[in-house]
């Protein structure tokens, strides 16, 4: 898969995330002030994408970039005015992607997430993926409301799907795919 350094929405630009000096300095700012948001929703764990200092940004940035060198991901930067406000992601597989969404509080629910994943889900068909796959927490109502503005198929509710270490207790999560057309 080829996929662009860059995509140029109309107010956004989503950038590849590269492990810069700069990017690394943003990342820790957005990230460390979006703590409690992040952990309330992601799966991922802490250490993998919430920087406790500037050289632990660097070497977050370092592990996305091996990602997306070996195809294992995609990660793009959300970017407003050359500002980082967020990020829109995919773990790849041969013929299906998982993408995933953050956007720092000061600029959510004013639909650069949506912009954002309309130009990743735009991406991914180009790459052959042939279906994109995203599971929600079952309480994530921002979330669920983007998955239906985008088209999205609900294809049921996993009941206790995945642990989330924050909360400390197994989730319900709903999934939902689209098909390239």
């Amino acid at each position: 898969m080829k996929f662009q350094d860059n995509i140029k929405g109309q107010r956004i630009a989503l950038r590849k995330m590269r492990p810069e000096s700069e990017l690394a300095e943003q990342l820790l700012q957005v990230m460390s002030r979006n703590r409690e948001s992040v952990l309330t929703w992601m799966a991922f764990d802490e250490d993998n994408i919430i920087p406790k200092d500037i050289n632990h940004a660097s070497r977050i940035l370092h592990n996305i970039d091996t990602q997306i060198k070996s195809g294992l991901a995609i990660y793009y930067g959300i970017f407003r005015k050359d500002k980082f406000i967020g990020f829109v992601m995919a773990d790849l597989y041969p013929d299906r992607a998982e993408p995933g969404s953050f956007i720092d509080k000061d600029y959510a629910g004013k639909g650069y997430v949506k912009e954002a994943r309309v130009l990743l889900d735009s991406e991914l068909f180009t790459n052959s993926v042939i279906k994109i796959v995203s599971s929600v927490d079952f309480e994530n109502t921002p979330c669920l409301h983007l998955m239906h503005s985008l088209g999205y198929k609900n294809e049921g509710l996993m009941p206790k799907r995945h642990y989330q270490k924050y909360r400390k207790e197994y989730r319900d999560e709903y999934i939902f795919s689209k098909t390239k057309t």
